[in-house]
């Protein structure tokens, strides 16, 4: 199961029967922060993984949808995964498909992550009015997911002063898990 801290904001939207209180123990894949945003007055998510900084975007998310969120997460993971070509073993599937089932927590207050967010939802807004003509029908998801994916990230190990991206750090996560 995927821990994933909630915003506020996010917080209010779920209700306070689907947050939990315990964390579970941390898997390989890391933990994911999510953030609840307005686009064109729709709700939409943002999630980023807290090893990798890969992101994944939700757009008009409805109360139900977080209801079923496992096979909403699974699915938009899976699409985001395959359109950026990182592609994984068969014996990973059945697990990324367990790690999909949330743990809905309180924020961490994790600062890098949360700037990230933030910095990725200003480049999401941008890329919504410039490249799609502010119409959610004109919005290729994927490609715009890809657009984070690739983008430089100076969050991935700042006590080394490196920079990365989150597609890059997304393969070597999923090829040192494969191991």
């Amino acid at each position: 199961m995927a821990n994933i801290y909630c915003t506020k904001k996010l917080e209010k939207l779920l209700g306070k029967q689907l947050i939990m209180s315990e964390q579970l123990p941390n898997d390989d894949f890391g933990n994911w922060n999510a953030h609840l945003f307005t686009l064109n007055r729709r709700k939409c998510v943002i999630m980023v993984n807290d090893v990798t900084y890969y992101s994944l975007i939700f757009l008009d998310v409805l109360k139900k949808d977080l209801m079923n969120f496992q096979n909403l997460f699974y699915q938009r993971l899976t699409e985001q995964l395959a359109y950026d070509e990182i592609v994984f073993p068969e014996p990973l599937v059945s697990r990324i498909s367990e790690y999909c089932r949330p743990n809905f927590l309180a924020t961490n207050n994790n600062r890098k992550v949360l700037g990230t967010i933030k910095e990725f939802i200003y480049m999401v807004k941008y890329t919504f009015e410039i490249n799609c003509d502010a119409n959610f029908n004109n919005v290729d998801i994927l490609h715009l997911n890809h657009i984070l994916t690739t983008y430089l990230v100076g969050a991935i190990d700042t006590k080394k002063g490196e920079y990365g991206r989150p597609i890059e750090e997304m393969k070597n996560l999923l090829d040192r898990v494969c191991l």
